[in-house]
């Protein structure tokens, strides 16, 4: 099987259907009717077909696309699952987003107990240690 060309890769045009071309290795450029055209690797892992994505031409050129494919297809032949690396990567990194947002907020609430005890107490028993205190309302929220 002949390899693509950077001038074949051009010069693929849309058509009414996506279509593929062959790179050879289970790597392709899939072309939407749109004309966007994207980088794919189908491969199987625990007996399941998968397609890993390894760009968007022209951000990624044909010759990127060929190192990433080769570092999925190395991955593979080591026993893991390139799809499932860059899910464990995206998950790390959402993991600490959210352990950043929570940390904030536990400090903006630290900083705001000493300045409003009364919200630590139950509603019930609020009036008991804080006589003077108002109900707080929020704009937007109704109870």
């Amino acid at each position: 099987m002949a390899r693509l060309t950077a001038t074949a890769v051009d010069r693929a045009r849309p058509e009414k259907k996506p279509y593929k071309l062959a790179d050879g290795g289970s790597m392709y450029l899939l072309v939407h009717p749109s004309g966007s055209k994207y980088w794919r690797y189908d491969y199987s892992f625990d007996g399941k077909r998968k397609t890993y994505a390894l760009g968007v031409y022209p951000d990624t050129s044909l010759a990127s696309a060929r190192k990433a494919h080769l570092q999925a297809r190395e991955s593979l032949a080591s026993g893991t699952d390139p799809g499932g690396v860059r899910k464990s990567a995206k998950l790390t990194q959402q993991t600490a987003v959210v352990s950043r947002i929570n940390y904030l907020h536990r400090k903006s609430c630290t900083d705001l107990i000493p300045r409003f005890p009364h919200l630590l107490v139950a509603p019930a028993l609020a009036p008991q240690f804080s006589s003077n205190a108002a109900p707080i309302r929020v704009s937007g929220h109704h109870s």
